[in-house]
């Protein structure tokens, strides 16, 4: 294991874009698993295709001259297409007449993140299943790409587990606990001396989720942690980090804090 630059993967360009902007090739969508659930941010809650050809998959629509460049697709656990051969492309022509491979692999099971290469920059996007025989289904695409705060963590940095629990202290000062699951990892995680400008990955990383409404993906700084689903307790601080701001103007301490996000 070895340190890496923290990084949040809030940004979810299917959810950005909108089930309307989303095309289900090959099969289609089962009924009771339709496409919305890939931009719902709820991991538990599976889309399907409507059947078990080859070459199944999902296409969005990111509009003319996209500003993101894409780097990572992320498909959280309790998918079944580990076992299969799967693609993601782009084209700027909706039916990828001279498509780029920006991955293709045998992912296999748990969390899949799988990383792009180029960055996607074009105004279409697929992921595609090769495999035949199966139905197959997951939670969710996340067409992202990390935001990089520009300078390392506070030593400060905190990542423990926090029991997963409901509390009741009755009148009578008898104390009940409810087990809701395994125990959740918490991290608190400070950056010092950034400056105004800066601020803008914070800023970025807020807008994503909606002001905290939707879960992020958390990089750790450790490179053989796997990304975790959190979600922002709280606002994202920031305040003054020095009483008499030099010449060089304002600099910032900003603070987070998250949650894992049950699946």
């Amino acid at each position: 294991m070895a340190y890496r630059s923290p990084f949040f993967l809030s940004h979810h360009e299917a959810r950005l874009r909108g089930a309307a902007a989303m095309t289900i090739e090959g099969d289609g969508a089962h009924a009771s698993f339709p496409k919305e659930r890939l931009i719902d941010s709820s991991i538990d809650k599976l889309f399907r295709f409507n059947g078990t050809t080859g070459n199944n998959g999902v296409r969005i629509d990111r509009g003319v001259s996209p500003t993101e460049a894409l780097t990572r697709l992320v498909i959280p656990a309790g998918h079944n297409v580990g076992a299969a051969l799967v693609q993601v492309h782009e084209d700027d022509n909706s039916g990828f007449t001279s498509p780029t491979t920006l991955h293709s692999s045998v992912p296999g099971s748990g969390l899949i993140d799988l990383a792009l290469s180029p960055a996607a920059t074009e105004q279409y996007l697929r992921f595609r299943v090769v495999t035949a025989g199966t139905a197959w289904e997951f939670s969710e695409l996340f067409w992202t790409l990390p935001r990089t705060p520009a300078v390392g963590p506070d030593p400060q940095y905190r990542d423990e587990q926090t029991p997963n629990l409901t509390e009741t202290q009755l009148s009578s000062r008898n104390i009940y606990r409810l087990a809701k699951g395994d125990d959740l990892r918490a991290f608190e995680i400070q950056f010092n001396r950034i400056t105004k400008a800066q601020l803008a990955v914070f800023d970025s990383v807020w807008s994503d989720t909606s002001q905290g409404l939707y879960p992020l993906y958390f990089g750790s700084p450790d490179d053989a942690d796997a990304v975790v689903y959190c979600w922002i307790m709280d606002r994202i601080r920031r305040e003054q980090d020095a009483p008499n701001p030099t010449g060089m103007g304002l600099h910032f301490r900003t603070r987070l804090e998250l949650l894992e996000a049950l699946a």
